[in-house]
């Protein structure tokens, strides 16, 4: 069970998450920790895609350690507009930041955005769409045919340095969210998805009273894979990737029924981390009758054809449809993908953004952190397992604010104590980092045990 241990007479976490996320970002000072209503947080004994064992009960103590901090990270270059997803890390001598908005960059740099402000001056294109040629202008080639998934979107959801050891070289993969839609750019006009037949002018995503918003009938997401070599040619990762490798998964209803309407907007928001020699890749299928966070798994270093989703205790179904390839992908469109049951099952009215993974140092054990919609809440909540496969109940850490445009933890990692890591911590000081709808960087420090 988690609950919150009693500090010193300060005001509650929701009173600082009130302060963090209502956009003032006010630096408190003290180191304080927060105080809350404790909260069970274990394993009731329901059995999760017909797993046989059981994680058992566990005991969990989470505090909150100072205060919630909002994050100074610019980039001079004007290579992104903004930070839409939290910073991904890619190992090496330098903290090597990977900055997402529509297309990503790759930022080195020594210094700790713990210790203050951070300005890169060095960052290159390390993901791009066919539209947007990195500084917000439409490209030329956005229209031209191939590589469609990436039309709108590219961007870098987790980063993983391997090892190929039979052709002596390291090499960083990467896992993508991509999206083709119809879009509608002022300064250009409208353009159209190439898999449908709408005119952007009657559908199109784009600014609605100031806000971006998506049309849904002409949308449709997809999770993919790239790879750079790992070495000083490549910017150590951080440089443009050559090889995109194209979808690796696909939602259970397919994308279009038989008319060609959209049935479901595909898989989203992937995170992913490596273990026991695998590449595991936790995204969000919002297909109907079957949607929330679902798992996958690769074998084969990341490569499209290589990953098995989970069903039913193990990893044999294909999470690509028999035949498929980037190359035939139109072919495919109306085709369902694997008949896969979700992680957890569906609340009612419950929508998820994300689910994110790190291992813990030291343990056979992992914890993840999710973001999900509840009754005109945004939450940000915990989760633990010793698998990847049966996780605990959730533990919502706070509630946030309905809208949108007020929380502040939006596509929530993990990272550890150092800030050089995304994928391992240690449970005693590690860290929650999301993001604003303005693009800030804001980050909870936490420490629990078991």
């Amino acid at each position: 069970m988690l609950a919150l241990s009693p500090c010193r007479n300060e005001p509650s976490l929701n009173k600082w998450i009130a302060f963090l996320f209502g956009g003032l970002f006010v630096n408190f000072a003290g180191a304080a920790c927060t105080t809350t209503t404790a909260q069970d947080f274990g394993v009731d004994g329901q059995l999760l895609n017909g797993i046989d064992e059981k994680l058992g009960p566990r005991k969990v103590k989470a505090v909150v350690e100072g205060q919630p901090r909002a994050l100074s990270l610019r980039e001079t270059t004007d290579l992104v507009a903004f930070i839409e997803v939290p910073p991904i890390l890619v190992p090496g001598a330098w903290r090597g930041f990977l900055l997402t908005s529509g297309w990503t960059v790759g930022c080195p740099t020594p210094a700790n955005p713990l210790d203050g402000p951070v300005v890169f001056s060095n960052c290159t294109l390390a993901s791009q769409s066919k539209m947007f040629n990195g500084y917000g202008n439409v490209s030329q080639s956005a229209m031209s045919p191939g590589s469609d998934w990436r039309q709108n979107y590219n961007g870098i959801y987790g980063a993983h340095l391997m090892r190929d050891e039979a052709k002596n070289y390291n090499w960083l993969v990467t896992v993508n969210h991509t999206e083709l839609k119809n879009e509608w750019v002022p300064k250009y006009g409208g353009y159209a998805n190439s898999y449908l037949n709408i005119d952007p002018a009657a559908c199109a995503s784009g600014e609605v009273n100031g806000a971006y918003q998506d049309c849904y009938k002409a949308y449709m997401a997809f999770v993919t894979s790239s790879w750079s070599s790992y070495d000083a040619l490549s910017s150590w990762g951080l440089g443009s990737y050559q090889d995109d490798r194209g979808p690796i998964l696909w939602p259970t209803a397919g994308y279009l029924d038989d008319e060609g309407a959209i049935v479901a907007p595909g898989p989203r928001h992937p995170s992913s981390i490596v273990w026991d020699g695998a590449l595991w890749v936790f995204y969000l299928d919002q297909s109907p009758g079957s949607y929330g966070i679902k798992v996958a798994r690769s074998t084969g270093g990341g490569v499209p054809g290589t990953f098995d989703v989970l069903k039913d205790g193990t990893f044999t179904e294909p999470a690509l449809p028999k035949g498929f390839t980037k190359e035939n992908i139109r072919n495919f469109l109306n085709v369902k993908g694997p008949q896969v049951a979700p992680l957890f099952a569906e609340e009612a009215g419950r929508l998820y953004n994300r689910f994110s993974v790190a291992k813990v140092k030291g343990e056979q054990r992992f914890v993840a952190v999710e973001e999900t919609r509840l009754d005109g809440k945004w939450v940000t909540a915990l989760r633990v397992s010793e698998n990847l496969i049966q996780w605990s109940e959730r533990y919502d850490l706070s509630g946030m604010p309905g809208d949108w445009a007020a929380a502040g933890l939006h596509y929530p990692v993990l990272v550890n104590k150092e800030f050089d890591n995304n994928y391992e911590v240690d449970l005693s000081d590690f860290m929650v980092i999301g993001t604003s709808a303005a693009g800030i960087v804001n980050t909870v420090r936490l420490s629990v045990t078991i």
